[in-house]
C-alpha cells in the first residue's frame, strides 16, 4: 500500500473508490458536490495557474522585496472559494468532509483500506496547517528560544479577518507587523500548501461521486 509522500497523489488516483461507501443521503451527497464544485474553481483560479515569484535584494546600493503573482483581485476572487473549504463554520470545509467520508466507510478489509488513506490526508492537512512560517525572536537572545512562532493557519485567519472578510483589530496589528510584500508571500506560500491537500481530497471525493452523478446523467439524456 504505497502512500508516501511521493506517490500518494498517485495512490488516491489509482484507488477504486466505488462500493467502498455506505449509502450517503442526499444532504451527503450535496455536501460532496459542494465540496468537489469548489475546489474545482481554485483549481480554476488564476492566482493559483499563474507564476509565483518573490525576490529580495539588500545591499548598499539598492535593497527591495519583489512579489510577483496574479494580482489583489485573483488572490480576493480565489478567497471566496477557498474560505468556504477553510473556515470551521462551513458545512464543505476539509475535516468536515474528511470526517463523513471516514464515517461512512464500509467496515470491510477495502473500507479499512479508506480509513487509513483518509487518515493520512488528516494528517497531511493537520501538518500543513501547523507549517512554521515565521519566528518573531527576543533581541537580546535571537538564537534562543523564539519569542513568538507564526504558524499556517494563523497566517491564513489572519488574513481573512483583518479585511478580507471581516476586521477584528488583534487580526489586522498582527498582519501590520510583517512588511506588506513578505506577508503576502508568506500568506500564498500557505496556501499553496493548503490546497495542495485540498486536491488529493478532491480525487476521493470526486471517485465517491461519480457513480451518483454518472446515473444522475444517464436519467437525464434519457429523459
Amino acid at each position: 500500500m504505497p502512500i508516501g509522500p511521493l506517490d500518494f497523489f498517485e495512490t488516491l488516483a489509482s484507488a477504486d473508490w466505488h462500493g467502498r461507501f455506505a449509502p450517503l443521503t442526499a444532504p451527503q451527497l450535496q455536501q460532496l458536490r459542494r465540496y468537489h464544485e469548489l475546489a474545482h474553481e481554485l483549481g480554476r483560479s488564476s492566482f493559483f495557474s499563474q507564476r509565483l515569484t518573490f525576490s529580495v535584494k539588500a545591499s548598499p546600493e539598492e535593497s527591495y522585496e519583489r512579489l510577483e503573482h496574479a494580482g489583489h483581485d485573483a488572490l480576493r476572487s480565489m478567497a471566496m472559494s477557498f474560505r468556504q473549504l477553510w473556515d470551521a463554520s462551513e458545512p464543505a470545509r476539509f475535516d468536515a468532509v474528511r470526517q463523513l467520508l471516514r464515517d461512512n466507510a464500509l467496515p470491510t478489509r477495502e473500507g479499512a483500506y479508506v480509513r487509513v488513506l483518509l487518515d493520512v490526508l488528516g494528517s497531511r492537512f493537520k501538518t500543513a496547517t501547523r507549517a512554521e512560517m515565521m519566528r518573531i525572536v527576543w533581541e537580546d537572545d535571537p538564537m534562543g528560544e523564539p519569542k513568538e512562532v507564526i504558524r499556517t493557519r494563523q497566517v491564513i485567519d489572519d488574513w481573512l479577518y483583518s479585511g478580507a472578510f471581516h476586521a477584528d483589530k488583534d487580526r489586522i496589528a498582527r498582519v501590520e507587523r510583517w512588511s506588506p510584500t513578505s506577508y503576502e508571500f508568506t500568506l500564498a506560500k500557505a496556501l499553496h500548501a493548503i490546497v495542495g491537500v485540498i486536491w488529493e481530497m478532491q480525487i476521493v471525493v470526486g471517485g465517491v461521486l461519480a457513480p451518483h452523478d454518472d446515473g444522475a446523467d444517464r436519467v437525464a439524456s434519457n429523459g
